[in-house]
């Protein structure tokens, strides 16, 4: 008959439930969101905090399953610096992963593809735009794909990351700069030519000038 030494056995049960505590401590802090766009231009977006460097990892899981071809983009806290973007292939999941991420406050976003997020006097998805906002270039209805998305942010610290606010929004939108008529720049271009013909003969009258004034 076999016997069971309590002391030991005890001892092998309190391991064994600090090993599952551990686990638990010390398990991902997840963020779950889940939703649809009211169209192709409109964005998620989520603004968090991380209490502490972190194994940060933001990824959607709707895209395969149907929603539409999403692109990710992190952003400051102010939202206007671009940290990182993630612009996967058709039918791919997007995932920005930044391992040992300082600790602060950031704006994650989520688009569909085609919208891009231009800077104001910058060539932007072959745009020239005069004002900082997004091209709202979204395919229609999605690319014929769904309107859901799914996303989580992921870190590997306790109660991190903490949500601050998320929201679906329609964000401000980039205007192209504006581009001279072609009669415009026509005359535009003849105006400068005057101007440079005319300066040599300036100098050459002012010069006659001068030496009648000498002979005189």
């Amino acid at each position: 008959m076999k016997t069971t030494h309590l002391p030991q056995f005890a001892f092998r049960v309190l391991a064994v439930m600090a090993l599952v505590s551990g686990s638990v401590i010390a398990s991902a802090a997840t963020l779950t969101y889940s939703g649809t766009l009211p169209n192709p231009n409109a964005i998620f977006e989520v603004k968090f905090t991380l209490d502490t460097q972190a194994n940060l990892t933001m990824q959607t899981t709707s895209v395969v399953g149907g929603g539409f071809d999403t692109v990710l983009w992190l952003f400051d806290s102010t939202g206007t610096t671009q940290l990182a973007k993630n612009d996967p292939p058709a039918n791919t999941e997007a995932m920005i992963s930044e391992p040992n991420f300082a600790a602060g406050t950031y704006l994650l976003i989520l688009s569909a593809w085609d919208q891009h997020y231009c800077l104001a006097n910058s060539v932007c998805n072959g745009v020239d735009y005069g004002n900082t906002g997004w091209s709202y270039n979204g395919l229609p209805d999605f690319g014929g794909r769904g309107s859901n998305f799914a996303l989580t942010i992921n870190a590997n610290e306790e109660d991190t990351p903490t949500e601050n606010s998320h929201a679906v929004l329609d964000p401000t939108q980039a205007v192209p700069a504006a581009v001279p008529e072609p009669g415009s720049a026509a005359m535009l271009i003849t105006a400068g030519a005057l101007l440079l013909l005319r300066r040599p003969w300036l100098r050459l009258r002012a010069a006659r000038a001068g030496r009648r004034s000498a002979w005189s």
